[in-house]
């Protein structure tokens, strides 16, 4: 959702080297799905010509993604435990592809405001990872305890 937009946005004005410690807004333990995908969409959003700052938000993005256990049973609206379904265990791991070829190609842009621009717009482009955030941000929305 978050870097969906970046992208979208720098198409109509990103990065060099990310640190290797996670950001404050980076879980330390494993965490379930539901809290994932808070920590994810809290994230600040980088301003899409930082080169530095995009690298590090697909860094952070996947450290993010990296602390998720699906099977960490998630509180409903209900505040019932359920198991997170297959779909949302799918959907994450789509954003973990697509933001790894993302960070992999921002990595390589060194300096190259067209390279930025042409990673921004494979991102915005890439209808797999816009679409399993979509779901994602739905699920959260419904199926998630506030």
């Amino acid at each position: 959702m978050l870097l969906g937009a970046i992208a979208l946005a720098a198409l109509a004005s990103l990065t060099g080297c990310g640190s290797k410690r996670a950001s404050a807004a980076v879980p330390v333990d494993p965490v379930h799905a539901c809290r994932g995908y808070e920590y994810y969409d809290a994230l600040k959003e980088p301003p899409a010509n930082n080169e530095r700052a995009v690298l590090q938000y697909a860094t952070d993005t996947l450290a993010i993604l990296d602390k998720i256990d699906p099977t960490k049973q998630v509180r409903d609206p209900r505040n019932e435990k359920r198991r997170v379904p297959n779909r949302v265990v799918t959907d994450l791991g789509v954003l973990r592809t697509s933001m790894t070829r993302f960070r992999v190609a921002v990595k390589a842009v060194d300096g190259d405001a067209a390279a930025l621009r042409r990673a921004l717009a494979d991102l915005s482009a890439d209808t797999a990872y816009l679409d399993a955030d979509a779901r994602l941000a739905a699920y959260r929305s419904s199926s998630c305890l506030r």
